[in-house]
């Protein structure tokens, strides 16, 4: 399945788990507890999680729930910290398709767009080292489009 589609289908099936692209995108890229793997350049699996809900989510009930996410994490969105080992930020497959890679740089330059200083001693990527990955993301989608 592409890329676009897995974000909306686990926004859609897990709306209290995931109220934005971001948790998706944390979840799929950054968890150590992704239950997605890499198959044919693709993440693919279902989610182990009692969180799945039929009926979408509304108004007071999104609103409520970015309230607890500031209470609980003085802003709307939460960083998993990264790690080389389990990351599939890290950990993709040489054949990975170039969605999946887009989905991977849209990931690193949210993180660098809005990570804190003090966040950068939690994670076991410094942000040096988070900038490079993202470089050579680049030059890798580059040369797809060359191919």
């Amino acid at each position: 399945m592409n890329f676009e589609d897995t974000v909306q289908i686990c926004m859609k099936k897990y709306p209290k788990l995931f109220l934005d692209r971001w948790e998706v995108l944390n979840y799929l890229f950054c968890s150590l507890h992704c239950d997605h793997r890499w198959t044919n350049g693709e993440l693919v699996g279902e989610i182990q999680t009692s969180y799945y809900q039929s009926i979408p989510l509304y108004g007071e009930q999104i609103v409520e729930l970015n309230r607890f996410r500031e209470k609980l994490w003085q802003r709307p969105y939460y960083f998993y910290p990264l790690g080389r080992s389990y990351s599939n930020l890290f950990n993709f497959p040489k054949t990975i398709q170039s969605d999946w890679l887009e989905g991977i740089i849209e990931t690193i330059e949210f993180i660098l767009k809005n990570i804190d200083p003090w966040e950068d001693v939690y994670m076991e990527i410094p942000k040096a080292q988070l900038e490079s990955h993202h470089r050579a993301c680049l030059n890798i989608l580059k040369a797809y489009s060359i191919e």
